[in-house]
């Protein structure tokens, strides 16, 4: 293993940082989540603690952290937090010398703060969750301004046999379909709360740990059980994106980019499609055909989406009055603002607000 990591680096040292498309290009070794760990160990802008099993990056292109663990024999843990200062692109990279038969499923939290007159920096997140099967990928672009925690949870066939068709939930789940299936990979988008309990606990896990003790693993593997296994009883085929492959790396790009300029501007009127498609320099037509494949929904559908989302997350912690709510979110009607709160969230927030009040007032 240690002699195909320095071959690897060796031969992709000079490849290292190349500017392209307006992206900083970072190769890594994919193969496995050890090659995943050593090969970015051994890049220049990292320095790696192994007695605390963190990579930690504070360069001019990113800052963050890299958090990892074997658990048990075929499952592994990647917790990574991370500040982008520049447009990145990470690039995979297969040895073809190295076994690859490491299954990924990953759930990465988009973060935010909103500087509002009204609400002190509120953190807006949702999230995206993947699953792909072992050699699957595409090109994994970040955008400068963007913070993110990512958990990836590396699985190989003989864990999965053990530890998954084992439980009930995942004979009678439709999950076990994609295992049978000649899907390669599986992408949808979410919100955070159903798993934020757990993902919280990993976190805190690496973070709180000097040193890695085998009280602390023994605790880490519990947490990954108890996550894998919601994973498995919550999900929904209907959630997820099967169209997101069919889009070249261009087509990706500007997706992104689009989803960029909408989560700006949540707190602003819907932009015109001609606005986005400008931005983004492509035709209006091909812009909403794009976008709706990626997301499997129009791009106001999407932008009114993740307004409510933030709507909601602006009652739960700050409680304004839902009139200056609405102008906040940029609505002029409170009626207008209502009607799409109760469309996207599911109940008015005038009822939300009172289930709140009621939730609190209860005696403990």
């Amino acid at each position: 293993m240690i002699k195909s990591i320095n071959s690897w680096f060796s031969k992709y040292k000079k490849f290292l940082l190349i500017y392209r498309d307006g992206f900083w290009d970072i190769p890594y070794l994919a193969n496995s989540p050890e090659t995943i760990v050593k090969s970015t160990a051994k890049m220049p802008f990292t320095k790696h603690f192994s007695k605390k099993q963190l990579i930690r990056s504070t360069t001019p292109l990113i800052n963050g952290e890299l958090f990892y663990e074997k658990i048990e024999e075929g499952l592994w843990v990647i917790v990574s937090n991370l500040k982008y200062k520049a447009n990145i692109n990470y690039k995979k990279v297969n040895d073809d010398s190295i076994q690859t038969d490491w299954y990924l499923l990953g759930l990465t939290i988009f973060g935010m703060k909103q500087n509002l007159s009204l609400v002190n920096g509120v953190s807006y997140t949702n999230c995206s969750w993947l699953l792909f099967k072992p050699n699957t990928w595409i090109d994994n672009y970040h955008f400068k301004g963007a913070e993110e925690i990512g958990f990836s949870f590396y699985f190989n066939e003989s864990w999965i046999k053990k530890h998954l068709y084992s439980k009930e939930a995942f004979k009678t789940s439709s999950i076990r379909h994609f295992f049978e299936s000649d899907t390669k990979y599986l992408i949808w988008y979410g919100e955070v709360e159903t798993y934020k309990a757990l993902y919280e606990k990993i976190y805190e896990n690496f973070y709180n740990s000097t040193v890695r003790t085998n009280e602390a693993r023994e605790e880490l593997q519990s947490y990954v059980h108890q996550m894998l296994t919601k994973y498995v009883s919550e999900f929904k085929q209907e959630k997820v994106n099967s169209n997101y492959f069919n889009l070249v790396d261009k087509d990706i790009r500007i997706i992104h980019k689009v989803e960029k300029i909408l989560l700006q501007r949540l707190t602003k009127p819907f932009p015109s499609i001609e606005t986005l498609s400008k931005e983004a320099g492509v035709s209006e037509t091909n812009l909403k055909a794009k976008f709706k494949l990626a997301f499997g929904k129009t791009i106001f559908q999407y932008f009114q989406e993740k307004q409510m989302l933030l709507a909601k997350d602006i009652l739960v912690q700050e409680k304004n009055p839902i009139s200056e709510l609405a102008k906040l979110i940029g609505y002029k009607s409170v009626g207008k603002f209502s009607a799409a709160f109760k469309k996207q969230i599911g109940t008015l927030p005038s009822e939300l607000v009172n289930k709140i009040d009621n939730i609190k007032a209860k005696p403990r």
